[in-house]
């Protein structure tokens, strides 16, 4: 049986690895294993927020929002590199 992960995955023809998830409990240290980048909440216990590649205040000031556009910028700006071998 396909997991959601999998099944939204080929459903937007891309894998895990090209995938975000935001947690705020280490019920979902599973993210971890299986998509490219991992968001936790502050509140999100200490030993935990160890292993998550990004720590956000909250998600009601949108925190998420900024992560997904530094991501895009980010993103954005390789692209202009390699389009114009910069460095």
């Amino acid at each position: 049986m396909l997991s959601k992960q999998k099944i939204s995955c080929n459903y937007l023809n891309t894998n895990e690895a090209n995938t975000i998830a935001v947690s705020d409990t280490n019920n979902n240290l599973i993210f971890k294993k299986i998509t490219g980048l991992v968001v936790a909440t502050n509140n999100t216990n200490d030993n935990i927020k160890l292993i998550y590649d990004v720590i956000i205040i909250d998600n009601n000031h949108n925190d998420c929002k900024k992560v997904l556009e530094i991501i895009y910028y980010k993103n954005q700006l390789k692209q202009l590199i390699l389009k114009h071998k910069i460095f």
